[in-house]
């Protein structure tokens, strides 16, 4: 999950994308809430490391960028 609505946590993306690689299992990223930041570039090292290796990433342009 990439920034939960309670707490705004996020979760370890490179441990996820190891154990997916390891049972062969597809990894998505629900990022609705707090995906928006992933083009921050800041962000990128810290909080999204290893998103990169997800099969899917997703992002809610309503609640991220204010979209109606």
């Amino acid at each position: 999950m990439a920034g939960t609505t309670v707490y705004g946590s996020y979760d370890d993306y490179a441990a996820i994308a190891a154990i997916c690689k390891k049972y062969d299992v597809w990894m998505h990223v629900d990022g609705c809430w707090g995906g928006h930041l992933v083009w921050i570039d800041e962000l990128k090292e810290t909080m999204f490391k290893g998103i990169e290796d997800s099969d899917s990433f997703s992002i809610n342009a309503h609640k991220g960028f204010g979209v109606p």
